[in-house]
């Protein structure tokens, strides 16, 4: 049965109600054992903060105070503030109005006390300026970044006491392993522990977090929020800046929620005015559908668009299991799971022919095996394509509105004029996912949030016959994630697209998945007909 077109914001559901409700009990019990009911002297305080882009105000006169011992979630939707806000307390954003900094310590800087995990710092190790996109699969060119203990002694230092202390972080994240890897390999979430690593090392008064789950496989995530319970049981304050409130860790004690730069509401928290708040700030999460006109032309038989006929590969310590085979027909709509560093982003860049054993393995697109008759830019003319990696590469120079073009070509920039009904389609689309205000804005200085929602336009754009998308949901607030899931099913549905999709959350698959691909560390792969036509 089709999912209801509207429904409720995923807060107000009944399982999410009783996530909130276990949130709430045990934020309640974190300040009775951290005693931090009275207030102390403010840590950081922010008096009349504003943030101004290209004649666009981000954050409106801010005011608010973090004390000792508290630890802040700060919750928003896409393009709330919340990653400018953080850049802003860790000094890297310019800003008008005040901010106190009370950490206590004789420093010139008291932002050097402030460390920041976020995705756009993940970038920076893993897209550095003389880096490619496919420079990951290339052997040799990995060696353009750095090692996982690289980058973690760079910030320690050479003493016996700073050796100590990294010793005793490598232990505490279990990253002990990744020491000599390259950060290009790294999964998302060992890249994750690493930046954290390397911000404790700096031994900071303030951690903050910009989405720290992005990205993460189930077992990632619960990971994750031990390390980060644990480190606020030992008295490290947190800042956790995030578009999903159901996912917040024992041990936050306050929230501040944004909505288009100004605060709705903030302090410590009960049921009655998390919910409350959560309604003002995320509004109701209904699936959008574009108008997409139905296509024509109709399937005249079952042979295959995809196939991979015993494929052996092997990315840095990504393995494909060997002597991989799979097969995917007109019209099905495949889910592809598995945990972290399963070989999955690996899988896929091999499917578009970003790998370069893509021209070397038994891979048929279409029919037609890459140099045989059919050159890699025709075959890639009729593949959609989104992953979070491609946006890493653009120039500052683009804008959003060509960015969304190049999906008609898949270069990493616009190098050609644009038609006029290719113009009128990128405009649509970006109509749709509410970026028309900001398509003159380079992509760059989008949001994290905005960034995706344009990633997923540009794969749209030219109404594929194959779309592949790599976590397309990744990092989006409620009301973004069903009009992504409403875009993606009504192309598939009028248009007869078949359908790749790679996710951590199941309740991110769009209405109508067919087949589950699972890949498995070191076993063989396992596939699952969820509803054959």
């Amino acid at each position: 049965m089709a999912r209801e077109q509207t429904h409720c914001c995923l807060l107000l559901s009944d399982m999410a109600d009783e996530r909130i409700a276990a949130i709430i009990r045990r934020m309640k019990r974190s300040r009775a054992e951290n005693g931090t009911e009275q207030r102390d002297s403010p840590i950081l305080a922010l008096k009349r903060v504003s943030v101004e882009r290209d004649e666009q105000r981000i954050l409106r006169r801010l005011t608010w105070s973090v004390c000792k011992g508290e630890n802040w979630a700060v919750l928003g939707a896409n393009g709330s503030g919340k990653s400018v806000l953080a850049s802003v307390i860790a000094g890297d954003c310019a800003c008008s109005g005040d901010i106190d900094y009370n950490f206590g310590a004789d420093v010139p800087d008291p932002c050097e006390l402030i460390a920041t995990v976020s995705f756009r710092l993940h970038s920076l190790f893993v897209a550095q300026p003389d880096s490619y996109y496919q420079s990951r699969w290339y052997p040799g060119e990995e060696e353009i970044t750095l090692t996982a203990g690289q980058i973690l002694r760079s910030i320690a230092g050479r003493s016996a006491a700073a050796t100590k202390h990294l010793q005793q972080t490598v232990r505490f994240l279990e990253i002990n392993t990744l020491l000599d890897r390259q950060t290009l390999h790294l999964s998302t979430g060992e890249m994750r522990r690493l930046l954290i690593a390397r911000s404790l090392l700096m031994r900071p008064v303030l951690l903050v977090l910009d989405e720290p789950f992005i990205g993460l496989d189930v077992a990632g995530r619960a990971r994750l929020m031990r390390i980060l319970e644990r480190l606020m049981r030992r008295g490290q304050q947190i800042l956790l800046m995030s578009a999903r409130p159901d996912e917040l860790p024992r041990g936050i004690t306050h929230a501040l929620w944004l909505r288009r730069g100004r605060i709705i509401e903030s302090g410590p928290l009960d049921r009655r005015s998390f919910n409350r708040a959560c309604t003002k700030t995320f509004g109701k999460a209904r699936r959008k559908t574009p108008a997409v006109s139905r296509s024509r032309k109709q399937v005249r038989h079952r042979a295959s668009l995809l196939t991979m006929n015993q494929v052996t590969l092997q990315a840095g310590e990504v393995r494909l299991p060997t002597d991989f085979s799979w097969t995917v027909r007109p019209e099905e709509r495949w889910a592809v799971a598995g945990p972290n560093g399963a070989g999955k982003t690996t899988l896929l860049s091999l499917l578009v022919g970003d790998h370069p054993q893509a021209f070397a393995q038994d891979v048929r697109l279409f029919g037609h095996r890459r140099g045989e008759g059919y050159t890699l830019w025709q075959l890639k003319a009729k593949i959609g394509w989104a992953s979070p990696d491609i946006a890493l590469h653009f120039g500052n120079l683009t804008s959003t509105f060509e960015f969304v073009c190049t999906g008609f070509f898949e270069t990493l920039g616009l190098y050609r004029d644009c038609s006029r009904s290719q113009a009128e389609a990128a405009r649509k689309w970006l109509r749709f996912f509410g970026l028309s205000a900001v398509a003159d804005r380079p992509f760059r200085l989008l949001s994290d949030g905005q960034q995706r929602l344009a990633m997923i336009a540009r794969a749209l754009v030219k109404s594929p016959r194959l779309l592949v998308l790599d976590e397309p949901c990744q990092g989006l607030d409620a009301a973004s994630r069903e009009r992504v899931l409403g875009a993606i099913e009504a192309v598939c549905k009028r248009q007869r697209t078949t359908l790749i999709m790679v996710t951590h959350y199941e309740s991110e698959l769009p209405v109508g998945i067919t087949h589950r691909l699972e890949l498995r560390r070191g076993r063989s792969p396992r596939v699952k007909v969820l509803s054959p036509k």
